[in-house]
């Protein structure tokens, strides 16, 4: 199995998350959204102190480059399987969110249909 490299972000808690840039040069645009801290990423390309990432868990863009000064390392190397409590905990809080927004999107669904058959049976009577 590959190994992989995740980290926490551990920054930008005053300013409501890190800065995302779209590359690893100095002057790269930034995103306008923010990396909130306590996410978690995995390690995609290390140059220097700049790490390009695809977001595991948290909020905040799916990927870019961000500043390893604001990250710290779960673990160097950590193996799927092994994830940390930390790693574990915000992976099953990303996942509960992403069911909730899919059960919520499922009873719209469900309303729309049941509101349009009342429309089209007050048609039909008329």
């Amino acid at each position: 199995m590959a190994t992989t490299a995740e980290w926490i972000v551990t920054g930008g808690q005053d300013k409501g998350g890190i800065a995302v840039s779209l590359g690893k040069a100095a002057g790269s645009a930034q995103l306008p959204e923010r990396l909130a801290p306590g996410s978690v990423i995995e390690q995609k390309d290390l140059v220097g102190k700049c790490l390009r990432y695809v977001l595991i868990a948290g909020t905040g863009p799916r990927r870019g480059w961000v500043n390893t000064e604001a990250c710290a390392p779960l673990a160097t190397k950590l193996q799927r399987p092994c994830l940390s409590g930390a790693c574990a905990a915000a992976q099953q809080l990303h996942g509960r969110r992403r069911s909730t927004v899919w059960h919520e999107k499922q009873e719209e669904q469900k309303e729309r249909a049941k509101q349009e058959a009342k429309e089209k049976e007050v048609r039909e009577k008329e």
